[in-house]
């Protein structure tokens, strides 16, 4: 012992130790209640919504390749459908090409068809003119 300190009593030893013993033990308390309280909501506050989270994101990428999937799918049928059009449109193409063919054929027929009617109306005139004519002059010389 060092003779500057001054000796204690027993009593001051024993609250002092009493002291100490409470101190911790409310540290110990504090740090209980705080570990009993504070891990559950640590978890609500900071893991579920994590887990919440992950969660989602699993059902994003879920919907997200089912999406890609339809995209692809509906590309595909886009594509197929796109070329039966334009095969389409080349076969009306070629149908109309053979149309107007006919039909420029059809016309030069009946165009040759109507001259030669037109001929030969030309000549039954005539002659329609020329019996006319001598039945006029049978009826306008007595017999």
């Amino acid at each position: 012992m060092n003779v500057d300190e001054p000796t204690r009593s027993p009593m001051s030893r024993f609250f002092r130790a009493a002291l100490r013993i409470g101190l911790a033990a409310l540290i110990g308390i504090g740090l209980g209640a705080a570990a009993y309280y504070g891990v559950p909501r640590a978890y609500r506050d900071l893991v579920e919504p994590v887990r919440e989270n992950s969660s989602r994101i699993e059902t994003l990428q879920v919907e997200l390749n089912q999406a890609r999937v339809d995209l692809a799918e509906l590309s595909d049928r886009s594509s197929q459908r796109i070329s039966e059009l334009e095969a389409g449109v080349a076969a009306g193409q070629e149908t109309l090409a053979e149309l107007q063919a006919s039909s420029q054929l059809q016309r030069t027929e009946l165009d040759q068809q109507l001259q030669r009617l037109g001929t030969r109306l030309d000549r039954l005139d005539q002659a329609l003119s020329s019996q006319s004519d001598a039945l006029d002059l049978a009826l306008a010389t007595p017999n």
